[in-house]
């Protein structure tokens, strides 16, 4: 499966990036976790929206893959990550969030 996320973050062209996302890219955990993402869960903005939290769930997993992680805790890691941000909301017009 080739992952979309993976080539929308390399799309900034970083070559520091390529050093994280290679270990990734072909993650079988990473690919499952990441494929069932809810979009409709997400606000639509650039600093906390769903790309954010593809970038939390793509840096856990290389963290994860770093330090050993067995592949329930790479799940459990991974799955965190992808929501870790659900519940932000925005808080008028001043960009201040607030939980919602």
């Amino acid at each position: 499966m080739k992952s979309e996320i993976i080539d929308r973050i390399l799309s900034i062209n970083s070559e520091s990036l390529y050093k994280i996302v290679d270990p990734v890219r072909n993650n079988a955990i990473f690919n499952d976790v990441m494929s069932n993402i809810k979009e409709e869960f997400f606000i639509n903005d650039r600093i906390h929206g769903i790309a954010h939290n593809e970038r939390v769930a793509l840096l856990s997993c290389y963290i994860g893959i770093q330090e050993g992680l067995d592949i329930e805790e790479l799940r459990l890691v991974l799955e965190a990550a992808k929501y870790h941000d659900i519940g932000r909301g925005y808080e008028g017009n001043h960009g201040k969030y607030r939980p919602i």
